[in-house]
């Protein structure tokens, strides 16, 4: 589609630190105002080319958010895994997205892995914004799946990245997803 791509944007976090965006905002809106599929992650969110949800914004008329984890990528600040500022951020960025001008102010979040787990943590803000989470293969208890005999499952290599060693948790039922992501991406788009 012919949509607005905007890379990189800097979003305000209440402590001064600036969490990078990339954002998709459809060229067929059904609405002058608009919702909005979220992904919070630490796997690379942004990106120099359209972000993959951008295909489906277009299709379901709402825009799209990649965000990249505190620490990550290009956003500022250090990350932790699963440290408490997550739902701060989190609640940030959800009014940031809630205050463009493009935004109905409902947004929808999606991913699995650790971005499910974004997701918990902007349930958890209790931000308004928030109208559906699509968390799959996520944790609600990190220690299990961070820790083995008292040793971290994650290293940081010299570049800032961490590796797992966990087998993975299972894999979502990719057909459901989708279909729930469009129910939810049709509900957030009316005004």
């Amino acid at each position: 589609g012919g949509g607005q791509f905007f890379d990189n944007v800097k979003v305000p976090m209440r402590d001064g630190v600036n969490l990078a965006a990339d954002v998709y905002v459809p060229s067929n809106r059904p609405a002058a105002k608009i919702g909005c599929l979220l992904s919070f992650s630490p796997y690379k969110a942004t990106a120099p080319a359209k972000p993959p949800m951008a295909d489906r914004a277009e299709e379901w008329g709402v825009a799209t958010v990649s965000a990249d984890c505190r620490g990550l990528c290009h956003s500022e600040g250090t990350f932790e895994p699963w440290d408490p500022k997550l739902v701060d951020d989190a609640d940030d960025l959800l009014s940031w997205i809630a205050a463009q001008p493009w935004s109905n102010g409902r947004v929808v979040m999606v991913g699995g892995s650790y971005p499910g787990n974004t997701q918990l943590a902007a349930m958890r803000s209790g931000n308004p914004a928030l109208v559906a989470c699509a968390p799959s293969v996520s944790t609600l208890d990190p220690y299990p799946s961070t820790f083995q005999n008292g040793m971290s499952l994650f290293i940081r290599t010299a570049d800032r990245r961490f590796v797992v060693f966990d087998g993975g948790q299972g894999a979502a039922d990719a057909e459901n997803l989708y279909n729930q992501l469009k129910a939810s991406a049709a509900a957030v788009g009316r005004n």
